[in-house]
């Protein structure tokens, strides 16, 4: 059965929660990964975030076979209110996540030969 991993999938209202019913409902495994309340709660604002996310999904469910990135940090601020701190956590999450999580998932695709 294919595995599927979700990541921002917390919110009841995302567009992650309306992917998981679909998938499953076609015969795939879903797992789900957000900063709280998800199968594997993970931090992906942290450079070993994502690694260590692949890792736990691979260990405990398998290899995966789709990676589905529908995270996102956001804040209520604009231009004059934000702050360094913040807008490095928006990058953080956004994109270097995104990047890390996509080279995990293609190394463990690769280490499965296929």
């Amino acid at each position: 059965m294919p595995l599927a991993l979700i990541t921002g999938a917390a919110r009841a209202n995302s567009i992650a929660a309306g992917i998981v019913p679909r998938l499953r409902a076609a015969g795939w495994t879903v797992v789900t990964s957000d900063i709280h309340d998800a199968d594997h709660p993970a931090d992906l604002a942290t450079p070993e975030g994502p690694e260590a996310l692949v890792a736990e999904v691979n260990a405990v469910h398998g290899p995966i076979t789709a990676l589905i990135l529908s995270h996102a940090h956001d804040v209520e601020s604009g231009i004059l209110d934000t702050t360094a701190e913040s807008f490095d956590r928006h990058v953080a999450v956004n994109a270097r996540a995104s990047l890390l999580l996509i080279a995990a998932f293609a190394r463990q695709v690769d280490d499965d030969g296929e």
